[in-house]
């Protein structure tokens, strides 16, 4: 479909998608290759937008399309933590490596029965004209309505996240349910702004306040998470304060390098338990990757520091309504 409209259509992200999955070719480890080839990123996006449009458009068709990209999504998620799980005890030797290895490669058997059941591999097993077919019965927002609902959607889910954190949702002793959620939670922002094809630009400011500065990074501000798609001629911009976008970012990735080591050591623990790992054979390799508790108490301290930080005293998603709304304002 030709999109004549600076509006994001998913219908880009579904040909990508479609064209990856034909470079999985005839053998038998296709859902691995989809894998390799970063399909879960173009999955996030299609998301992304679904979620946006199922808030502001046809719930009928978004709600179903959301549900079945969510969860090819979350198969391929499984996929990867055991990938990156294995990884991190590669240089250990041993019967619990081994156990690891083994069970890898029936997991992986597993994983390519159940992403081939999306309908996601092979790219001729008519999913994706399915999907084309029902979206080309929506009826698209004109570009200015779009920005306009786009703002009051972010905001929405801004103003939701604030709420279930001064509720205490996010128990931040809590790896998952609690760290992983409230990443989860605030990186969806960022996702929205990356897919709405320009719509959404950073706007350079003046020196952040000197609290803002520990957000400031090189890492975070040449991050490739932060260079949004260029802005489409003629339209009026959403724009949101470089610095607090960066502040979003920084806290993404603080609470992502806390979560995978809370994760590490808390499905180390359960298998070990599964496989029966000799106690020696366990120290050594509790030594080799240096985990001990005091550094989990350590994590769950920092993770608390900074988030209460970024909430309460640089209210740093209270900063990007404002400027939202300051956008929603003045168009």
């Amino acid at each position: 479909m030709t999109n004549t409209s600076s509006v994001p259509l998913p219908f880009e992200y579904l040909q990508a998608l479609q064209n990856l999955a034909a470079k999985t070719g005839s053998n038998d480890n296709k859902a691995i290759t989809f894998y390799k080839l970063a399909g879960r990123n173009i999955l996030f996006k299609i998301e992304a937008l679904c979620r946006i449009y199922k808030s502001i458009n046809d719930k009928k068709i978004f709600d179903p399309l959301n549900d079945q990209v969510k969860t090819a999504e979350d198969i391929l998620g499984q996929y990867d933590f055991e990938v990156w799980f294995a990884q991190q005890f590669k240089s250990t030797e041993g019967s619990f490596y081994d156990n690891l290895s083994n069970g890898l490669i029936q997991f992986e058997k597993k994983f390519e029965v159940d992403f081939t059941a999306t309908g996601f591999i092979p790219a001729n097993s008519g999913m994706y004209e399915n999907i084309s077919d029902q979206l080309k019965h929506v009826k698209w927002p004109a570009e200015r309505e779009f920005a306009e609902q786009l703002t009051a959607f972010m905001i929405k889910k801004i103003e939701k996240i604030i709420k279930e954190y001064e509720e205490g949702t996010f128990d931040l002793s809590e790896p998952e349910e609690g760290i992983h959620e409230l990443r989860r939670k605030i990186r969806w922002i960022s996702i929205y702004a990356s897919v709405a094809n320009g719509f959404i630009q950073l706007k350079p400011g003046p020196l952040p306040h000197p609290d803002l500065q520990r957000y400031q990074t090189e890492e975070i501000i040449h991050s490739p998470f932060n260079e949004l798609p260029k802005k489409p001629r003629g339209i009026n911009p959403i724009q949101i304060q470089s610095p607090h976008f960066y502040a979003l970012s920084w806290m993404i990735q603080e609470l992502g390098v806390i979560k995978d080591r809370a994760l590490l050591n808390i499905t180390f623990e359960d298998r070990i338990k599964s496989y029966k790992t000799e106690k020696s054979e366990v120290e050594k390799i509790r030594k080799k990757l240096d985990q001990n508790k005091s550094k989990l108490e350590d994590d769950i301290h920092y993770a608390t520091s900074i988030v209460d930080d970024f909430f309460k005293k640089h209210l740093i998603l209270q900063r990007i309504i404002r400027d939202l709304q300051r956008t929603h304002s003045d168009a």
